[in-house]
């Protein structure tokens, strides 16, 4: 697609900036530019390619706890494999899931590369709900979604609001089960047998209400995981009281995390942030009205050759309330428990 566009140029040169996008957004190495170049009658600014690559690492050297936030720690024919793995990565879950997939971010260094992705519901995206820009409920019917089902009583809309800067996900859209409801999903399977914990982001304050959980194999016969959840709690009230901004004390940061964890709750990832007129803003620390609590329903024992399922089940008599799901996610103890801290994205 590029090459047309390349073609135009009447001095025959790819940018040095062009081929490090090429290699940054694709994963196409430089070698492999010049040898298009070259069929092409063009050559390639390779110092510009190192300019731009020079200022690329210098914008992601953002350290944090001896890690970089985001993208390349550092450089060295490793971490540059592991690079242009994460593009493979990322375009093998778009053959696979479809163009809702969303990657979140990526960190990399010389011993593991991670790689962050959202993704829609496939079903969600053959009428076109995302990028609507309203806020419009859309109305689900049941087993329209596959690996959702709910009950009569359980009303299930998509909430639309791309455009919306105050909102939570950068992709605009938000799943509400309203009623008295009593909604079951499929999870994803994971990659490894072991020990993780599942957690769960979902509303809270008014409008809210309180839901029991449930988690098993056979979807038709889960267990009860763990006390029923009060999503009525505030800034002020219940677990929304150990919320806390982050400071430059990083021991008094961690302390106050680990106060969270015994209460079986987290802060949001930083990577789940908002937007505005003026920028993305990072999901920890951009305020408690803002970004919600991850709930931390289970931890034990999860197979990699089973399909888990986990139900949300209403326990008050009230109706109006609401259920609204931001993201749900597997964590592996290594990661939660591991020799380096979680790190915050």
């Amino acid at each position: 697609k590029l090459l047309p566009n390349l073609m135009k140029n009447p001095k025959k040169i790819i940018s040095g900036k062009v081929a490090y996008n090429l290699y940054e957004t694709y994963g196409y190495p430089l070698e492999l530019t010049q040898e298009l170049g070259v069929e092409n009658g063009f050559t390639v600014d390779v110092e510009g390619f190192k300019e731009a690559e020079r200022k690329h690492q210098e914008a992601s050297k953002t350290v944090d706890a001896g890690a970089a936030k985001g993208g390349l720690a550092e450089q060295s024919e490793i971490t540059t494999k592991y690079h242009t793995a994460t593009h493979l990565l990322q375009q093998a879950l778009v053959n696979v899931l479809g163009n809702q997939v969303a990657q979140k971010g990526s960190n990399i260094n010389n011993e593991r590369m991670r790689f962050d992705v959202l993704s829609l519901q496939p079903e969600l995206m053959t009428n076109g709900y995302r990028a609507q820009q309203n806020e419009n409920h859309y109305y689900i019917y049941d087993e329209y979604v596959d690996g959702i089902s709910f009950t009569d009583e359980t009303m299930m809309t998509i909430l639309m609001c791309y455009g919306n800067t105050g909102n939570r996900a950068f992709e605009q859209d938000e799943p509400f089960f309203e009623g008295q409801y009593d909604v079951t999903m499929k999870l994803p399977r994971v990659p490894n047998d072991g020990t993780y914990e599942l957690r769960v982001a979902v509303g809270n304050g008014g409008g809210c209400g309180m839901v029991q959980t449930y988690l098993g194999t056979d979807k038709n016969n889960l267990s009860a995981i763990g006390l029923p959840l009060d999503q009525r709690y505030t800034e002020t009230t219940g677990v929304g009281k150990l919320w806390f901004r982050d400071t430059d004390d990083k021991e008094e940061n961690a302390r106050l995390e680990r106060i969270m964890r015994n209460h079986d709750v987290m802060k949001g990832p930083n990577c789940y942030g908002t937007h505005s007129a003026a920028g993305a803003r990072g999901g920890r620390d951009d305020g408690f009205s803002l970004h919600k609590l991850r709930h931390i329903m289970y931890r034990g024992p999860v197979s990699k050759d089973k399909t888990y399922y986990v139900r949300f089940k209403s326990i008050l008599t009230n109706p109006a309330a609401h259920l609204d799901i931001d993201y749900i996610e597997w964590c592996p103890k290594n990661v939660y428990a591991g020799e380096k801290a979680e790190d915050k994205w």
